[in-house]
């Protein structure tokens, strides 16, 4: 009679535990229930209105149906209990409530030491378990560049070993070793969303990886020996925005023709600060058309969600891209947002 209700589970102790409290709301008076039943009603009123019973001597298939009213941190606190009850748990078939899709706020392991909850080993341990007890791969992955200081090919080598690809990865702070950086990129295949935010003004060797991912952003970043336009080139996303870079006419005048010329077929988009550009010198060899500020043009990207936006003026390139070069408040006086946009 417990199952049918709004089920609540409570896990007490240690994962060494076994039994699991199931707690059933219960939103009716004495007055209103039979006199047959108001003693099992006072019953569980002593029990902080819950039921009672050992949930591991359940068979499986009445225990999947207990587990259909869990979501996914109540099914996590069962699968520490015991052996069986992890297997029960990477079995069941659940539907993922939007509101439990992320466990940030699940955190098993404490130690007295922060390196040692910090630490690569024990992290790699903990994901692990999440993503086989859930079935599911990891989709994204933060890293502050100066905490995983030699650890970027360790770390690398394990993701690529438990999968094939990543969706989204966030590399920012302090960048000491490029190396690093182009191997655990080549390494893992990033396929939705790259952001590096390097923190820093040191001359450091260049990036030498290939970007395939829908959409690339680096900001805080104003060295072109860091990221050269040949990188940009060999690129091959729907999406490159940049920061603060030192690129002049001469690079995006390049950049231009050789997108006309078949490099970075799936572009869309492609945003970088710069310093004022001499337009005859940008559009050397290409033949652009000016159009009016008067004409308004809308540009939206549905494969990156992006949002729309208003376009004023600018210079077709064979009517099937424009670029225009605006001041940005954002950045110091004297430099312009370069942006071009690929029509559909």
């Amino acid at each position: 009679h417990a199952m049918p209700g709004n089920v609540r589970t409570s896990y007490f102790g240690s994962p060494l535990l076994s039994k699991i409290i199931i707690e059933i709301p219960i939103n009716n008076t004495a007055n209103d229930i039979p006199k047959s039943t108001q003693i099992i009603w006072i019953n569980m009123r002593r029990e902080r209105f819950g039921f009672q019973f050992p949930v591991l001597q359940l068979p499986m298939v009445p225990l999947k149906q207990v587990m259909r009213n869990w979501d996914l941190y109540e099914l996590f606190d069962f699968s520490l209990i015991s052996k069986r009850s992890r297997m029960a748990v990477k079995v069941h078939k659940y539907v993922l409530n939007p509101r439990n899709q992320y466990l940030n706020r699940i955190t098993p392991f404490e130690h007295e030491s922060d390196d040692w909850y910090n630490s690569l080993n024990l992290n790699k341990v903990w994901i692990d378990y999440l993503c086989t007890i859930y079935k599911c791969d990891v989709t994204s992955i933060t890293l502050g560049s100066n905490l995983c200081i030699g650890k970027f090919i360790s770390l690398s080598s394990w993701l690529s070993g438990r999968q094939k690809s990543l969706k989204k990865c966030v590399i920012f702070g302090l960048v000491l070793d490029s190396k690093e950086i182009s191997a655990f990129l080549d390494n893992c295949k990033i396929t939705r969303y790259l952001l590096i935010d390097r923190q820093q003004f040191l001359k450091i060797e260049p990036i030498h990886c290939n970007f395939q991912m829908d959409v690339l952003e680096i900001h805080s970043v104003t060295s072109t020996d860091w990221l050269s336009i040949d990188t940009i080139l060999t690129s091959d996303c729907i999406q490159i925005i940049l920061g603060h870079f030192e690129f002049d006419e001469t690079d995006l005048n390049r950049f231009l023709k050789e997108w006309i010329n078949g490099s970075n077929q799936r572009l869309k988009r492609f945003r970088v600060i710069v310093k004022d550009l001499n337009l005859e010198v940008l559009t050397s060899g290409i033949e652009v058309e000016k159009i009016p500020v008067t004409v308004e043009r809308i540009f939206e990207n549905k494969e990156c969600r992006s949002k729309k936006l208003k376009l004023k003026g600018g210079y077709d390139i064979r009517k099937l891209a424009t670029f225009l070069k605006t001041p940005n408040p954002k950045y110091p006086i004297g430099t312009v947002q370069f942006d071009m946009f690929v029509w559909e």
